[in-house]
This record gives structure tokens, C-alpha cells and sequence, in this order.
């Protein structure tokens, strides 16, 4: 509630971990205090818990972590296709594309905290990924930002995986021909390819607030498969037919997209 209110940001998962001995600490007092006074000793653990959430929100609002630490670049070339995977912990993600007629197939900057990237080509095609260090969950870093742009003529297929994050994906420039997105408890906002042909998307997360644009002129076939998820599809674009929501004229149009909803407690919104 605090994150989906603004009140808390997101990053403050990445300060939780160096609090893990306070369950360790709750669980004595519970042991020695519970059986006596079980009122004193939910306080207790209480104001431990608060406390630790309470510094380490303290703790998201100092240090470096807005510092530029590392920028990756690749020439475009004769690359006409490529597979792009990207693992992303918690901060900031932003994708978009690059501008017209940019020499690059990607550039990218890293704020608070660098990528492992890995580049490999064959004839037209070539293999991104850029992976968050393992390592980083637990070091106190903060306002973690990666901005990702992409060359527009290049077709690609995405492979976004995210923990507690913010990300923005724009699309709308870009040829994207599959799309898979799978977040924890994250908020994001993508926007759909505008003149792609077919695009196959697939999205799934947990605890997590999704916005899905489809943009003007663009049909869309939409399957949901959802837990305990709040789904608000724009019916006066995709009318509902039986489990299915669906644009009028959709499997002729030119540009389409097949979206499957694969969401566990999450509110989720297309238009």
C-alpha cells in the first residue's frame, strides 16, 4: 500500500536486507517475552519492524546512487534481428528507442549500478542480455536507474524480467515482434509497438500494478489468466467474447497484437 500510495519508493527492498537479523532478534523477544506478556511482546516486535522499515527508508534517500557508473554502446551494422534479454532487480528501467537513423543497434546508461552485459552476433542476428549482479541485493545502494534505447529498424524479441521495480517500456517506435514481461511486486507502464505487424506479448507478475497502452489503430486479442488480480480492459476497444476480449476486424489487421495476462494479486489495466 505504502509503495502503490508514493509514499515509499520501491528501491527500499534493496536497504530491507541488511534487516534480516531483526527476525532473528523478534523471534527471541517473542521466546522470552510471549508466554508471559503476548501484548508487550507484539509491541515489541513491532516497533522492530517499524523501525527497520523506518531506517531503511532513511537509508534510500542518501548515497551515490544516482551516479552515471557505466554506459554501453553497439553499432547496429547489418544486425536485422535480435534477442534481447534483460534481468532487472530493483530501481529504475526505462526502454525506449533511439533516434532515426542512429548508427547504434543499442545504447544504454547505468545509474547506481552497473549491468553484466553480454553481446554475441552471427550474420544478421545478434544475442543482448543485460543482467543485474546478484551480489548488488545486497549491498546498500540506491536509485538504481537503467535507460535502455533501442535502434527502430532492428526486429526484436524481448525478454524483460523484473523484481521490486519501477519500469517504463516504450515501444511504440520500435519493431518488436514478441514480448515477454515477468515482474514481482513491481509498477509498470508499457506501451505496445505502433506499426510492428504482429506481436505477440505475454506478461506476468505478482504483487504487482500494470498499465498496458495499445496504441490507436493498433487491434489487440487479449487472454487473461489471473488470481486474485484486479483487470480493467477497455471493452469499448476489446469487446469481451466469452474469455476472450478482442478487437473488431482483428485477425485481418495489419497491426495486431496477441496479449496473454498471466497475473497472480495484481491490478491490471489495457486501454
Amino acid at each position: 500500500m505504502l509503495h502503490t500510495t508514493n509514499v515509499m519508493p520501491w528501491s527500499i527492498w534493496l536497504e530491507m536486507w541488511w534487516f534480516w537479523p531483526v527476525v532473528l532478534i523478534a523471534f527471541g523477544v517473542n521466546l522470552i517475552v510471549g508466554t508471559r506478556a503476548p501484548f508487550m511482546a507484539a509491541i515489541l516486535v513491532l516497533v522492530l519492524f517499524v523501525g527497520s522499515v523506518g531506517v531503511a527508508f532513511a537509508m534510500t534517500k542518501v548515497g551515490g546512487g544516482s551516479d552515471l557508473v557505466s554506459t554501453f554502446s553497439e553499432a547496429l551494422s547489418d544486425v536485422e534481428r535480435a534477442d534481447v534479454d534483460i534481468s532487472f532487480g530493483a530501481g529504475t528501467l526505462e526502454l525506449t528507442s533511439l533516434p532515426i537513423n542512429s548508427p547504434s543497434l543499442v545504447e544504454a546508461s547505468f545509474f547506481g549500478r552497473r549491468a553484466q552485459t553480454t553481446v554475441s552476433r552471427q550474420g544478421n542476428r545478434a544475442d543482448i542480455g543485460f543482467a543485474m549482479a546478484r551480489w548488488g541485493l545486497f549491498h546498500g545502494s540506491t536509485d538504481v536507474l537503467w535507460q535502455v534505447e533501442f535502434a527502430r529498424v532492428t526486429r526484436l524479441n524481448l525478454d524483460v524480467e523484473g523484481g521490486a521495480a519501477h519500469m517504463e517500456l516504450d515501444l511504440r517506435n520500435l519493431q518488436v515482434s514478441s514480448l515477454d514481461v515477468n515482474v514481482g511486486a513491481a509498477e509498470v507502464k508499457i506501451f505496445l509497438p505502433q506499426s510492428a505487424g504482429k506481436v505477440d506479448a505475454d506478461i506476468g507478475g505478482g504483487a504487482a500494478a500494470i498499465t498496458v497502452v495499445v496504441p490507436d489503430g493498433v487491434a489487440a486479442r487479449i487472454v487473461k489468466s489471473s488470481g486474485f488480480s484486479l483487470i480493467d480492459i477497455d471493452t469499448n476497444r476489446f469487446p469481451k467474447f466469452g474469455d476472450v476480449y478482442e478487437s473488431p476486424g482483428c485477425a485481418g489487421a495489419e497491426n495486431r497484437v496477441d496479449l496473454t495476462l498471466s497475473i497472480g494479486a495484481a491490478q491490471v489495466t489495457v486501454r
